[in-house]
């Protein structure tokens, strides 16, 4: 038999395999969150933990935190956007710094190397905000990142932003109250202004 991770996924194995596909999700260690000490912050913070490739592209994302800098709504000096895991080796450097150069406030943006995974809870769980990426979809959806379930167990609000459908992600989302999953411009700039304030 199969194990996959999403029914979107079973739906397009089905039409290659005749095995039974069963699905097991992702998920999280509890035992990871005994004793976390959330990270101070001194100001308002949004938290992205992965790598950073053209397939998962925060450059929606960017624009949008861009132009609310520029029109005044969130002072630059307060707010910063923290990726950890930028900088391991999955990254496309190129691709990144293609990608900056399309960002106009980049002061507000840090990149840090990869951290312990205890470290990387305690920075989303003491996040503001949490920045999900699910990167490139098929048309039948099927991509669940399993740190969508490390966000969902912080209990910090989550931005899920990608330029395809994410019918799963937005039904987990959704489902748990716990943010939003769009592609939509104006409507990440509005999540990311309501949460600030």
């Amino acid at each position: 038999f199969i194990i996959t991770t999403s029914p979107s996924l079973v739906k397009q194995l089905r039409t290659r395999y005749k095995q039974p596909i069963h699905i097991v999700n992702n998920g999280f260690d509890p035992e990871g969150y005994d004793n976390i000490q959330p990270a101070k912050w001194d100001r308002f913070t949004i938290i992205y933990t992965g790598s950073l490739l053209p397939g998962r592209s925060p450059l929606l994302f960017y624009q949008a935190l861009d132009e609310l800098l520029n029109d005044g709504f969130i002072p630059p000096d307060d707010i910063q956007v923290v990726h950890y895991g930028a900088t391991n080796f999955r990254v496309d450097n190129r691709f990144l710094s293609q990608l900056l150069r399309k960002v106009k406030h980049r002061s507000v943006l840090t990149f840090r190397e990869r951290i312990a995974h205890r470290q990387a809870i305690e920075a989303q769980v003491g996040a503001d905000l949490l920045l999900l990426l699910p990167g490139l979809l098929s048309s039948d959806g099927g991509n669940i990142p399993a740190k969508l379930f490390e966000y969902l167990r912080s209990g910090r609000p989550i931005l899920s932003v990608a330029t395809s459908p994410q019918d799963e992600v937005s039904e987990i989302i959704n489902k748990h109250n716990a943010g939003l999953a769009t592609s939509n411009y104006q409507e990440i700039k509005e999540y990311v202004l309501a949460q600030y304030h």
